[in-house]
């Protein structure tokens, strides 16, 4: 794993794969208006307390198996199982607000973390184990951007603001692409949500590339920037274009994560590049 230091660029936030809970990025130290994220990364038979009155979070292990102590879920509840996040699809507890979990590490495990503000009368009323044949699958895009989608929380999982899911790029792939945007709230072509991204790769050296950029406007000023990403870096997309490739001989992997004041995410493609969906 490379050095772990605190974030390096106004949106790239380095090294988040540290022992025990490690919230990476939230509305104190990002640009972000509502998402908390971040990792947990455990021993054997160590414990993760996950829930609060005010917010509705998801965990969704990256390795490892948990056993999860939750009201309103069976005894025995196991979540997670894969070796890695390249060898299957997600399990995820999702807790609404005012419910709490405690999970303990069956085995070594790494989990993503995330949180958000939410109503509990726009929730589901109960926790709710996903499991991953649950998980819808995607297949976006077509040649040097073809990659596989799988939504975790969908826009019509019972959540108030959460939605999320995991983007595999095969190496030398570009995802998030052609580049595309949802930073204005002009429905019904484009909305307004915050973004962020956990980065996986399938080797400690591998890494990818996370390009940012939006022009002067309401939004903001002009935005270019360009991140080498790594395993359990984090990027933050408060706005722009945000087109991600993975490094040839690099299997990359993200968990995204979207929050705005509806469910559906509505994309604008970058005018400039929208012309590739017309290749044949």
């Amino acid at each position: 794993m490379h050095p772990q230091t605190e974030n390096s660029g106004s949106l790239l936030y380095r090294g988040c794969g540290r022992a025990g809970l490690h919230w990476a990025v939230t509305p104190q130290n990002a640009q972000l208006e509502f998402i908390s994220a971040g990792t947990a990364v455990l021993a054997r038979q160590e414990t993760l307390s996950a829930g609060s009155p005010e917010d509705e979070w998801a965990v969704i292990p990256h390795s490892g198996r948990l056993l999860v102590s939750c009201t309103g879920l069976p005894q025995g509840t196991v979540i997670g199982g894969r070796k890695d996040v390249f060898a299957g699809q997600a399990h995820a507890l999702y807790l609404p607000p005012g419910h709490t979990a405690v999970l303990t590490a069956l085995d070594a495990a790494e989990c993503a973390v995330v949180r958000v503000p939410a109503h509990a009368d726009r929730c589901s009323p109960v926790p709710v184990v996903i499991s991953p044949q649950d998980n819808g699958r995607r297949i976006v895009g077509r040649e040097q951007w073809l990659r596989n989608v799988y939504d975790v929380i969908p826009p019509d999982f019972p959540a108030h603001r959460l939605v999320l899911g995991e983007t595999y790029n095969l190496p030398g792939r570009w995802s998030s692409y052609p580049p595309h945007k949802h930073d204005t709230d002009a429905p019904p072509h484009e909305t307004q949500h915050e973004e962020v991204y956990l980065f996986r790769l399938d080797k400690p050296q591998g890494f990818g590339v996370q390009h940012v950029y939006a022009p002067a406007g309401i939004r903001g000023p002009q935005l270019d920037e360009c991140y080498a990403v790594r395993d359990f870096d984090v990027t933050v997309l408060p706005r722009g274009y945000h087109p991600v490739a993975a490094a040839p001989g690099y299997s990359l992997y993200y968990l995204w994560v979207l929050c705005g004041t509806q469910r559906r995410s509505i994309i604008a493609d970058d005018p400039a590049h929208a012309w590739i969906h017309g290749l044949t």
